[in-house]
């Protein structure tokens, strides 16, 4: 059976950082996928809730001190600007950032990728 998070990943991130996106696409218009720009104040870190969106994330700017952790142990790298992260649905992730950080995400709906075994 398939798990289904509670919302969206444009809202878990607004959640967590407690700010929209600097720049969101009409998600409706796109099919259902999201493309946000987020320019965060100085942050220690922030946790992304399970959501239901197969997630890739461009980190554009910022602090070089960012460090994941993605239902497990912390990432043993640090992400920098120019780095690409992928976030299948229903992860939960755990950042620690030391600093301001700038990073593009497209967020896509689990249905729109559930063809592929591979994320179920």
């Amino acid at each position: 059976m398939q798990r289904t998070a509670p919302f969206r990943a444009v809202d878990a991130f607004s959640a967590a950082v407690r700010m929209p996106p600097a720049y969101s696409n009409n998600a409706a218009a796109w099919g259902g996928i999201s493309v946000c720009e987020w320019d965060l104040p100085w942050l220690d870190g922030f946790e992304l809730a399970e959501n239901d969106d197969f997630i890739i994330a461009f980190h554009s700017a910022g602090s070089e001190n960012v460090r994941a952790s993605c239902n497990g142990p912390w990432s043993e790298k640090f992400s920098t600007p120019g780095l690409i992260s992928v976030i299948p649905p229903g992860r939960r992730v755990v950042y620690r950032i030391d600093g301001e950080v700038e990073f593009s995400s497209i967020h896509i709906p689990r249905r729109a990728v559930g063809a592929v075994s591979w994320l179920s």
